[in-house]
């Protein structure tokens, strides 16, 4: 069981290998801003969860890769950090 304490609403999951991929939407609870929601569910038990510019995320997966949009543009997961790539 996995409990995504960053992500208010969940929009999309996408599996890809053996990773789980969820875009959505979070709410910082002190100061009630929105902000773009991404995670992955690595191997079933390793959770890791970002947050992006904007109030939501949106993921596409290719045969190469998932790729995560949002307003401020298209992000990737490189060397366990996301990369902006425009």
């Amino acid at each position: 069981m996995v409990y995504l304490d960053l992500c208010s609403e969940a929009r999309e999951i996408v599996q890809k290998d053996k990773v789980v991929h969820i875009s959505g939407t979070g709410i910082d609870k002190k100061t009630s801003k929105q902000y773009g929601y991404y995670g992955q569910l690595i191997h079933d038990k390793t959770l890791k969860q970002y947050k992006l510019p904007g109030w939501f995320t949106n993921i596409k997966k290719t045969k190469f890769n998932v790729y995560i949009m949002c307003e401020d543009g298209l992000y990737i997961v490189k060397d366990e950090k996301i990369k902006q790539l425009y």
